[in-house]
């Protein structure tokens, strides 16, 4: 999480809470049916992750020691998007076998599937 170079990141600890939640979901809920399945639950996973992380930022900006000066804003002004890691994260998803990246044209399937119909069997309509 703290590199020696200096750099904060937390995307192992991130990933590792996702593999803990996968793992308890299936022992809860059974074997993911496709893999559709299973990039939907680490979606939501991470939308929750993403949620709690944005109340706790929240919550401190209210801090009176403040002063009124948003710390979330104090990070936005002062950090870069950093698109170039991308590919990396990309490399770390696949070695985790959470889902096959990579797909193009029609061998995604719409978030519509999801309601019903395995992605194995996904076949695409002239509306899509």
């Amino acid at each position: 999480m703290l590199d020696s170079d200096g750099t904060i990141c937390f995307v192992d600890e991130v990933m590792r809470l996702v593999d803990g939640f996968l793992r308890r979901y299936q022992e809860q809920e059974g074997p993911f049916r496709n893999g559709l399945e299973k990039g939907l639950v680490i979606s939501y996973a991470l939308g929750c992750i993403k949620q709690d992380t944005e109340r706790v930022w929240n919550a401190l900006g209210q801090a009176p020691l403040f002063r009124g000066v948003s710390p979330r804003e104090v990070y936005e002004e002062g950090v870069a998007t950093d698109s170039a890691g991308t590919s990396e994260l990309v490399s770390r998803i696949r070695e985790r076998r959470w889902l096959e990246l990579g797909l193009s044209g029609h061998g995604i399937p719409s978030p519509l599937a999801a309601l019903g119909q395995d992605s194995e069997d996904y076949e695409p309509t002239s509306e899509e």
